[in-house]
């Protein structure tokens, strides 16, 4: 049977939604950050170990639906928490690169932070372990073949 046109645009706007929606609570929470940020300089540990745990699972539903939509055949599991933390790891190095960018060009460093590469190595470690967090979350959940 063959689906109409707009069943298969709810079917793609569902998809996106599926995909989108962690990194939209990584956005509201990094802008919420922003604003707390002199009232709480650890906010930036929480915030970036949320969003490595939502980056995996916005990863990881990116590939349920490639797996849904048969555009992608089942991961072996080492291979599939290599693909989690490597799209983390990308996120977290662009993250940071801009973050280098608007302090060093548009704005100072914020309050506390002296030493950025230390800053960045935490960040990116965190960054990791929330992504970690995730696929162990994933694991237990049975949603991974």
């Amino acid at each position: 049977m063959t689906k109409s046109p707009s069943q298969h645009l709810r079917g793609v706007i569902k998809d996106l939604w599926f995909v989108l929606a962690p990194p939209t609570v990584v956005l509201v929470l990094h802008i919420l950050r922003q604003l707390i940020w002199p009232l709480w300089i650890e906010l930036d540990m929480l915030a970036h170990l949320l969003g490595g745990l939502t980056i995996a699972w916005a990863a990881g539903n990116f590939y349920l639906v490639l797996r849904r939509r048969r555009a992608l055949s089942a991961l072996p599991r080492a291979f599939y928490v290599y693909y989690l933390l490597s799209a983390v790891a990308l996120i977290g190095v662009l993250w940071e690169i801009q973050e280098w960018i608007v302090f060093h060009t548009i704005v100072t460093l914020p309050p506390g932070i002296t030493d950025v590469w230390t800053d960045t190595i935490s960040d990116l470690t965190l960054d990791l372990f929330g992504g970690l967090i995730w696929f162990l979350i994933d694991s237990r959940r049975g949603k991974k073949s």
